[in-house]
């Protein structure tokens, strides 16, 4: 019995080790057994599980069963599968090779599974002042880039919302500058294209200035990142075209710091070269600083005189200096420094007292940046890129210059004082240039009126005439065969049912005739639209070639009848030789002179006049007043036209209760989570008052209710009601009600999954008596300090006969 003992144990022992290492994995080997050879397959994995799981108290009723079991049961196959066996193994794959044959079978029988992507076409109209390189042609688009100055390109996407909706303000700007301006777009999304495979844009569209280099063989490459609209786009361009300004005095230089918050000034001797040396250097440093100076508060001048150079202390040619509004910084490495290096060395340096605050309208930390810092004070008032003047901001800028003047420099309050006296100057200036550009801001209004509701359709059919631009209105030689052509007016119109006519020149035929006869003279042969600047005939295009040209690149002429050319008005010669006059000194002025009218049109189109400021009393001097106190404010300038939703959102309706030209002040300071409102009219002294009550304590703190519309619950509903700023002391201590509400926010992501068990409470407790559940969003509705809480979502209960709530957060 000792020895039988010891065999079953020895043998439990040795199948329980067994199944072990068959559950770690160790059932690979199939060992073989005495002389007959027999193979002993392990274990199945089900029974081995099994009989692990048995516990060791019953370790000799397990060894009886097992054996038992194993005695009388008969052999039965192995629940494992057998190894598949190579001629298994070539069966499974000759029936995969099978399948996936006849699959390639099918799909070249029914043709192609993936539709091809369309072939590009035009984006922009065909008779475009933009053109447009649909097929994303990089080669052809750089070829046409080296062929100007200046070129504004936009590299865009067909299908994206952003470039279809920038197209219009792209064919504005076009509009403005198209006469010193190459405007060109390409089609940077099109598979085939060069340009997807050579840039890859994270976004579209982008907008790019390229500049020819002086050798004429590359151009660089200028960002824009200002608004997307047109009045933007051609401050950038005109800025762009004259990045330098000269200065010939010191009072040129007052003028730049009553316009600008920081002057950078370069002094280079052009008497023996046409580009001193260097000088090309700064000229790029300048345009590169409009890549990051989106709201054009930097001007950059140029002196070219050795003498007003040595007044401003610039004796040695390439010498660079900064003038901020508290200090005069020198460059030492100008005389070696590339462009790179003086733009960055700008822009590291710059520091303004006031400045407009650049909103990307996207999502960003700009604001938070701003006012983690401290107090701001923000001034929301227009801003118009065509306004010769801004006095919201001219007023802002001088009171920020009174505040931080801590020493009380001389020169500080100098510039102070020019910026308050230059106001109704500046007034009574675009007043009067506003009287001298009547009869031409009659005109384009008219020219507005005849173009409105005019579409141009790229695909439709335009009716031409042949017109002899004859010589002696054109320099001898310089006569042309002219396709003058117009545009259906009406694109809903079918062509058969209104017939195709050549332009009518009965109505203006002297004005269409000396408007080509113009413009013959400054371009060679080829095919343009007449939109010249604001002109009558914008539906009209013009295709000219020499008269000893024999071919014309237009479309055939749907009339081919030649018509008499109106008369040549001829002018009587003056009655006396008067002095010999520059023509190009002419013409320069007047092209100012009609810069400044077409500018003073474009202000007058845009949603708001000039916003002019009322002489009054300038109030109390606050000179020094940022140094007296520790909560010191920065000044800010916030566009009202474009975010007037930041405005709303801190409790000003700028469209109802705003000040003149919709303009308001407000005050925040996020650290102590309050903010006030300048509930006056916006004026020098007005803002000084609101400045002093703030830096005394004595403004009301401004409580932000957003309305909602009234929940009426009838009987039997389970309510959850709304309340407000205004509404919620008064709801909430009603004698004998008991409320329970919720604060929360729509930014919170934790507050989302209150409501739902509010709403559950809300229906347990419906049979409860003057019980009331109730919730407000506290990012648009401002509580009492007693109701701030730092976490969200938090639950107030206000019992009915307590005046003091219990909180539940």
């Amino acid at each position: 019995m000792q020895d039988t003992t010891s065999t079953d144990k020895s043998h439990f022992v040795h199948n329980k080790q067994k199944e072990e290492d068959y559950v770690t994995g160790m059932h690979h080997v199939e060992r073989e057994e005495g002389d007959l050879g027999k193979v002993i397959k392990p274990t199945p994995k089900e029974d081995i599980i099994e009989k692990a799981g048995h516990s060791d108290s019953e370790d000799t009723s397990s060894e009886d069963e097992s054996k038992s079991s194993t005695t009388s049961t008969p052999s039965t196959p192995s629940s494992t599968k057998p190894p598949m066996t190579l001629q298994k193994k070539l069966i499974m794959a000759f029936k995969v090779a099978l399948v996936v044959a006849m699959i390639v079978v099918m799909v070249h029988s029914r043709g192609e599974v993936f539709q091809k992507s369309a072939p590009p076409s035009l984006f922009f109209p065909q008779h475009s002042l933009v053109t447009d390189f649909y097929t994303g042609d990089l080669t052809a688009l750089s070829e046409r880039l080296l062929s100007a100055d200046l070129s504004f390109v936009m590299y865009y996407a067909p299908w994206d919302y952003e470039s279809q909706r920038i197209r219009l303000e792209m064919e504005k700007a076009a509009r403005y500058h198209h006469e010193q301006i190459f405007f060109a777009a390409i089609n940077c999304w099109h598979s085939t294209g060069s340009c997807r495979g050579r840039y890859k844009l994270r976004s579209f569209p982008a907008l790019v200035l390229h500049v020819r280099s002086l050798s004429g063989q590359e151009t660089k490459a200028l960002a824009y990142g200002g608004l997307a609209e047109a009045e933007h786009m051609i401050k950038f361009l005109s800025r762009a075209m004259a990045p330098l300004i000269h200065i010939s005095s010191t009072a040129d230089l007052t003028k730049l710091q009553i316009d600008y918050s920081a002057i950078v000034v370069g002094y280079y001797d052009m008497k023996n070269s046409r580009y001193a040396k260097g000088f090309y250097s700064y000229y790029m440093a300048a345009l590169r600083s409009l890549q990051y100076d989106r709201t054009h508060s930097t001007a950059w001048g140029i002196i070219t005189n050795a003498r007003v150079a040595a007044a401003h202390s610039m004796h040695t040619t390439r010498t660079v200096h900064q003038y901020l509004w508290n200090a005069t910084l020198v460059y030492s490495n100008s005389s070696v420094a590339d462009s790179t290096a003086i733009s960055n060395w700008v822009l590291n340096n710059f520091y303004e007292t006031s400045s407009w605050l650049d909103l990307p309208g996207t999502k960003s930390l700009q604001l938070h940046t701003l006012l983690s810092e401290g107090p701001v004070l923000f001034l929301f008032a227009p801003n118009n890129p065509f306004w010769f003047s801004n006095d919201p901001y001219s007023l802002l800028r001088e009171l920020s210059l009174d505040y931080l003047n801590c020493d009380e420099l001389a020169h500080v309050k100098q510039l102070s004082k020019f910026l308050a006296s230059s106001r109704p100057g500046r007034r009574t200036l675009q007043r009067l240039t506003e009287k001298q550009c009547n009869s031409f801001m009659e005109e384009q209004l008219h020219t507005q009126h005849m173009a409105e509701e005019r579409h141009l359709d790229a695909e439709e059919e335009m009716c031409c005439q042949s017109v002899h631009v004859w010589e002696g209105t054109v320099p001898r030689g310089q006569d042309r065969i002219c396709d003058v052509c117009v545009h259906p007016a009406d694109k809903l119109l079918q062509e058969d049912s209104i017939p195709c006519s050549s332009p009518n020149y009965e109505e203006g035929e002297i004005s269409l005739m000396q408007h080509v006869r113009n413009i013959v003279s400054v371009f060679s042969d080829s095919c343009r639209d007449l939109v010249l600047q604001y002109s009558p005939w914008e539906h009209y295009s013009i295709c000219c070639q020499s008269n000893s040209s024999s071919t014309l690149t237009t479309k055939p002429s749907f009339n081919k009848e030649d018509t008499k050319p109106p008369p040549v008005v001829q002018q009587s010669p003056p009655a006396y030789p008067g002095p010999q006059e520059d023509d190009h000194i002419v013409k320069m002025t007047e092209l100012v002179a009609e810069d400044k009218c077409k500018r003073i049109y474009q202000a007058s189109r845009g949603k708001l006049k000039s916003a002019f400021l009322k002489d009054v009393s300038s109030g109390q001097d606050i000179t020094g007043l940022g140094c007296k106190t520790n909560h010191s404010l920065t000044f800010i300038a916030i566009d009202s036209i474009h975010h007037s939703d930041v405005a709303l959102r801190l409790g000003v309706n700028l469209s109802e209760g705003g000040g003149p030209g919709n303009t308001a002040a407000v005050i925040v300071d996020v650290q102590q989570q309050v903010h006030f409102i300048m509930n006056t009219a916006l004026s020098r002294k007005t803002l000084v008052d609101f400045i002093l009550r703030y830096t005394r304590g004595q403004l009301d703190r401004a409580k932000v209710s957003n309305p909602i519309q009234a929940l009426t619950c009838q009987k039997g509903q389970i309510c959850i009601h709304d309340l407000t700023s205004e509404t919620y002391s008064q709801v909430t201590h009603q004698a004998g009600e008991a409320f329970v509400v919720l604060h929360y926010t729509r930014d919170c992501a934790s507050c989302s999954f209150v409501g739902h068990p509010l709403l559950s409470a809300a229906h347990h407790l419906r049979s409860v008596p003057n019980l009331t559940f109730a919730r407000i969003d506290v990012g648009r509705n401002a509580l009492p300090w007693n109701l701030d809480f730092p976490l969200l979502p938090a639950i107030i209960f206000h019992p009915a006969f307590r005046t003091s709530p219990g909180t539940f957060s």
